[in-house]
């Protein structure tokens, strides 16, 4: 039985996430999201990333150290309903820390997961050559609307406007570019990065001509920029780019980037998937 509902300090500012994780004890938080978070026979891989990620900051209870990385494994579909996150935490030194965790269903383990969190270090080796690929405006493009056949039922909970090469376009590239939100407004803080970099499509379907079944094995998030940025704005647009260079034996790869509206590479997410 899980305990939800049960009370512990805060930590940090109110997260978009934070309407499916409930604290429950020190160690545990409950996941609770129903069907229309679908992706599949399972729920939306970037809400069980960010419910993670959200589960492990709640249990360091430090401000003052943010996440840095995030490792998600998917041995299984995450079915909606309520599942339990027990965390752990590793250890914490003086500047960082790790934990680990697992989410369970009816008993089983759906998902588990590792992440880093550390403070900030007065360093004078200091670049950012990463430049944000040309894009247009989100108010430019014309959003996908709520409820097409054949998409996935979270999608509807999307603000998602693609651009470029497009999914199932049959183009000589494996790369999509996409500007998207939360239908519900929220600020980019790590749980909603996690959330939104795992929402595009896969860069292989803009090779394709048809939708096909596809599962994430596992993705790894690093998190570069301080989130939420000070100057954070609620329901503000982040770029995704997606682009993969290899598939073969029913695998892929893929690079997954997230990008401010100002420019900024905010995070990145390497990840393995299976084609089905």
């Amino acid at each position: 039985m899980y305990q939800i509902g049960a009370r512990r300090p805060s930590v940090g500012r109110v997260s978009y996430l934070d309407q499916f994780v409930s604290p429950s004890t020190e160690d545990m938080s409950v996941l609770t999201a129903d069907d229309t978070w679908l992706q599949g026979r399972g729920l939306f891989g970037g809400l069980v990333a960010g419910a993670a990620i959200r589960a492990m900051t709640l249990r360091l209870g430090r401000p003052s150290f943010r996440p840095r990385s995030l490792t998600m494994h998917f041995p299984a579909p995450v079915p909606p309903g309520v599942a339990a996150i027990v965390t752990e935490v590793v250890r914490v030194g003086s500047r960082v820390a790790h934990l680990r965790g697992e989410m369970k269903s009816e008993g089983k383990v759906v998902a588990f997961f590792t992440g880093s969190f550390a403070e900030d270090r007065n360093d004078a080796l200091v670049y950012n050559e990463r430049v944000r690929p040309d894009a247009p405006s989100p108010g430019s493009l014309t959003p996908i609307s709520q409820g097409l056949p054949g998409l996935p039922r979270f999608l509807d909970n999307l603000d998602f406007r693609p651009f470029g090469n497009l999914p199932f376009s049959s183009s000589k590239t494996a790369e999509i570019s996409i500007w998207l939100r939360t239908r519900k407004p929220s600020i980019i803080d790590a749980p909603v990065a996690a959330f939104l970099l795992d929402a595009p499509p896969a860069a292989g379907f803009a090779k394709l001509d048809a939708p096909r079944p596809i599962a994430s094995i596992d993705f790894r998030v690093n998190f570069f920029d301080a989130l939420p940025q000070e100057h954070a704005v609620l329901g503000e647009y982040g770029l995704v780019t997606v682009r993969s260079g290899w598939a073969d034996a029913g695998y892929t790869e893929e690079l997954r980037e997230l990008w401010s509206n100002d420019g900024k590479l905010l995070a990145q997410c390497r990840q393995l998937i299976a084609l089905l």
